[in-house]
């Protein structure tokens, strides 16, 4: 299950429609508790895929990912996810996106358009040996989405 909290999901959705109609990227930042991941701060990073590919794929800078997993230490967090946007496209992960999901993290998947967010869904990885995914349930402090 995956938790955000306060305004974080909306920090999420303000990121991806802003990017339209390119993808978006970031990273949750929270806590791992029972089998549930709370999200306490979203970290938007930039896209550094090319540039003709930034419609359809995102890459995440390592050195921002080594400062914002820094940044989550110092905070008392750690990263709990990853999340990026789909634009015009069903939220639904690829297979390269599967390819790259590690075990125990979120991938949640915006899919947005013209006309801003339209669906998030989560997924987690079942296994390293496997590309298998699963959806997850995704909540906020009011309930379930």
């Amino acid at each position: 299950m995956l938790i955000f909290q306060d305004h974080t999901l909306d920090r999420i959705c303000s990121h991806a429609v802003h990017a339209y109609p390119l993808e978006c990227c970031g990273v949750l930042l929270g806590r791992r508790t029972a089998g549930q991941r709370r999200v306490c701060q979203v970290v938007p990073t930039q896209n550094h895929a090319g540039p003709h590919q930034q419609r359809t794929q995102f890459s995440m800078d390592p050195l921002d990912f080594v400062r914002i997993e820094q940044q989550a230490e110092e905070a008392g967090w750690e990263v709990v996810g990853f999340y990026h946007s789909h634009p015009d496209c069903g939220a639904q992960p690829s297979r390269e996106e599967m390819v790259h999901m590690l075990v125990g993290c979120s991938y949640p998947i915006l899919s947005v358009d013209g006309g801003g967010c339209r669906s998030i869904r989560s997924f987690e990885r079942v296994s390293p040996q496997s590309l298998s995914v699963k959806s997850e349930t995704i909540t906020t402090q009011e309930g379930l989405l």
